[in-house]
């Protein structure tokens, strides 16, 4: 079996190809006036209008939409709106299934169903890569793997950047 995004002919090769799973193959884009809108690539291949209003921001991952607006933090899980806080994040970032979030209270951690507080100082900066969230305090760069920190370094980065 070969797990692959791209058509593959199986009469000229030796494996079959397997689709399974979210593959992150839709464009969320706000268009001013009109609203927020899904393009799925591997559905209908058109636009579906999924908001009257734009966002002030918004967070993919995997399958799931999270988008801000005045009356706080909703979820888009494909079909439907969930509101998940009461208020809008100041910042937000993903990485996997998890969101980091921060308030003035801290910085939060939605894993799904649930909102846990992993820091009570509002982090300087926050980043991701593919599997890894970082955030930055005047004491250095510290990585969060969903349970425990881990301090990286102890300087604090003044640009960091992930490949695709």
């Amino acid at each position: 079996m070969k797990q692959s995004d791209m058509w593959v002919v199986e009469a000229t090769r030796p494996w079959t190809k397997a689709r399974h799973g979210f593959r992150g193959r839709t464009l969320y884009a706000n268009f001013t006036g009109l609203g927020l809108y899904k393009y799925d690539y591997e559905g209908t291949g058109s636009w579906t209008k999924i908001h009257s209003s734009v966002p002030t921001s918004m967070v993919a991952l995997g399958p799931i939409l999270y988008a801000t607006w005045p009356s706080g933090l909703y979820l888009w899980d494909g079909n439907a709106w969930s509101k998940i806080h009461t208020c809008a994040p100041t910042k937000m970032v993903g990485v996997g299934s998890r969101l980091y979030a921060t308030w003035p209270s801290g910085l939060y951690m939605w894993d799904g169903s649930a909102w846990s507080k992993i820091h009570s100082t509002v982090p300087t900066d926050m980043f991701t890569s593919r599997f890894d969230f970082f955030a930055t305090y005047p004491s250095g760069l510290y990585e969060h793997d969903g349970s425990t920190w881990s301090k990286q370094h102890s300087v604090v980065p003044t640009e960091m950047i992930t490949p695709p």
